[in-house]
């Protein structure tokens, strides 16, 4: 993953995150090229979410420092945007702020169907997205 954001006094002005997708990596190995066909990987290989607006963070310039935020921003999955709300939490130890945050997926907002198996009962047709991030200067 890589990214930016920008950041005001007491406020995070904008974010961009990209995620390579072609990363993507399950507990079994032999899954991991369905994963990658039907998130069309080959066209679309990285997923980006985009801030919306400005989000107000209170005072986290000293160490030990935190804040509970809710983003709203748009996620690109396979060449289609979709609004969400992501939680996210942050904290600052030094001069680096971790942020660990989640937000539910619904596949076919982006045009992903659940891949399947003959060996698979079933797969969800959404999931959660979960994310820890360390930001630096």
């Amino acid at each position: 993953m890589t990214g930016t954001i920008q950041l005001s006094e007491d406020s995070l002005v904008a974010a961009e995150i990209v995620a390579d997708l072609r990363g993507l990596r399950s507990d079994k190995s032999f899954r991991d090229g369905k994963v990658q066909t039907a998130l069309n990987t080959d066209e679309h290989p990285r997923a980006t979410f985009t801030l919306d607006g400005p989000v107000v963070l209170g005072d986290i310039h000293g160490d030990g420092a935190s804040a509970e935020l809710t983003a709203a921003g748009t996620l690109t999955v396979n060449g289609l945007t979709a609004e969400m709300e992501v939680a996210v939490s942050a904290i600052r130890v030094g001069d680096v702020v971790t942020v660990v945050g989640s937000f539910p997926i619904v596949l076919i907002d982006h045009g992903v169907e659940a891949p399947s198996a003959s060996i698979v009962v079933s797969v969800e047709d959404h999931g959660t997205v979960e994310f820890q991030l360390f930001l630096t200067r």
